[in-house]
């Protein structure tokens, strides 16, 4: 029986968690799609783990870990994952690498990068791990196969010169940098050719075969439906699909052997008053802790945070105007809270010194971008660390800031009506959105009633 792991947001739900449980039950692990752009964390009798390229089953020494064919591999992330599990005393899992999946070069990930410069303050974000120009490549026909590694070397040296033909003239023509030569991509691929030459096999026979015998197959999902190439919040998505429904696709198996989805959703948990206390206190020192509290008082979606436009940020008024995702979600006019006005006003003057469009950056001086869009990656990057270092609760997610917003005004008698327009939910017994003056004095005192 075959049985789909998948997440119901934007990622981050604890799928890693749930595919590691229920291996317990499985005989076959399954990753299906995606690359080393996003992590399953671990944690077990061995430690905590990251896993970026690996299936969440490799702690069990009773089942196949399987690589699949839709799989953006990273031959370098996936020999790091393996080093990390031997030095942390993990027994060698028992793992396939499908020879039909295709190979994240060194030039995907510098082409990313590239892009990325390029975009300027424009750019989507991407967290560097090459997924988009690999994509980009299969889809071409210009990407290589593990399998065509142990092929003829001069059909293999014929396919480079082909891909470089492209590559060369985009790097020469429109990021200006170095070209790339036909024996260093050569030599690359030998390397890989020796490092994955133990795990590389058939997956498609294996997998069918293990159908006949009746065997119980889980696939692994990465990110979440709402990042879905085809079905997320475009252009705002991962560039592979993510619904369980690729699972077919990705791991080489027929749809209606997939007999089970299970959906992974977040379960969001507002901050207690010592955490938000905490919040406060590091609200100048330490990055994004203000934008958290901007959140928290506001009810802005993570990925609306990012958004906000200066041109939309009332000052005189108190107000900004932004939303996404639904009719009643989107252009919402939401008061700014009093407690929170002296952190916009100073986002809104950082902003104006960066020339950005948008009232909240993402400013880091380590990062080798002069980028500073706050995309949901780098939210989440950024909220995680907040979380980590402040000790907070481990189960905080992305979305709590605005679970924190829904439950303190709930608990503070802000009306209901208020709060579903605040937030961007449909009012089914309201036929006109509130946009008279009037109604946005009674906004503002409402929103006022938090403490």
């Amino acid at each position: 029986m075959v049985k789909a792991i998948v997440g119901a947001n934007w990622g981050d739900e604890g799928k890693g968690k749930i595919t590691d449980v229920l291996a317990n039950d499985s005989d076959i692990v399954i990753r299906f799609q995606g690359g080393a752009n996003a992590g399953h964390t671990i944690v077990n009798d061995y430690g905590k783990f990251a896993l970026h390229q690996l299936p969440s089953g490799v702690f069990h020494q009773n089942i196949t870990n399987i690589i699949g064919n839709g799989v953006a591999f990273s031959v370098e992330n996936f020999v790091k994952e393996m080093a990390h599990l031997k030095d942390r005393g993990v027994p060698e899992p028992n793992i396939i690498i499908s020879d039909r999946a295709q190979i994240v070069m060194p030039y995907h990930v510098a082409f990313d990068c590239y892009e990325e410069e390029r975009l300027g303050k424009n750019s989507f974000g991407s967290t560097k791990s090459g997924i988009a120009p690999f994509y980009s490549d299969k889809y071409s026909k210009i990407g290589f196969q593990i399998n065509e590694l142990y092929d003829d070397p001069d059909s293999l040296r014929e396919k480079i010169r082909h891909a470089l033909e492209i590559k060369n003239a985009t790097l020469k023509n429109l990021y200006n940098k170095p070209e790339i030569t036909e024996q260093e991509v050569f030599d690359k691929l030998m390397e890989y050719k020796e490092l994955l030459a133990p795990y590389v096999g058939d997956a498609f026979t294996f997998v069918h075969n293990a159908l006949k015998d009746g065997k119980n197959i889980l696939l692994e999902g990465q990110l979440g439906s709402l990042k879905d190439t085809d079905f997320g919040i475009y252009p705002m998505v991962t560039s592979s699909n993510t619904i369980a429904g690729y699972g077919a696709v990705g791991a080489g198996i027929p749809p209606y052997e997939i007999k089970e989805i299970i959906t992974v959703k977040n379960e969001h948990i507002p901050f207690t008053d010592e955490e938000m206390d905490l919040l406060w206190k590091h609200a100048d020192d330490k990055m994004l802790v203000d934008v958290l509290l901007i959140q928290c008082y506001s009810g802005w979606r993570p990925q609306e945070l990012g958004l906000l436009e200066l041109k939309n940020v009332d000052l005189e008024n108190w107000t900004f105007r932004g939303g996404i995702k639904t009719d009643a979600g989107t252009d919402r006019v939401v008061p700014i809270h009093s407690k929170i006005r002296h952190l916009v006003e100073r986002k809104y003057k950082e902003a104006q010194e960066l020339g950005s469009l948008y009232l909240l950056n993402y400013v880091n001086s380590n990062a080798r971008s002069k980028n500073t869009a706050l995309t949901y990656a780098r939210y989440q990057k950024g909220f995680g660390m907040i979380r980590d270092e402040l000790n907070l609760n481990p189960e905080h997610r992305p979305h709590d800031g605005r679970k924190h917003f829904v439950t303190m005004a709930k608990k503070y008698g802000v009306d209901e009506y208020a709060i579903k327009y605040m937030v961007g939910h449909k009012i089914s017994d309201i036929t006109e959105k509130v946009y008279t003056q009037r109604e946005f004095e009674w906004l503002k005192d409402e929103i006022e009633k938090i403490k």
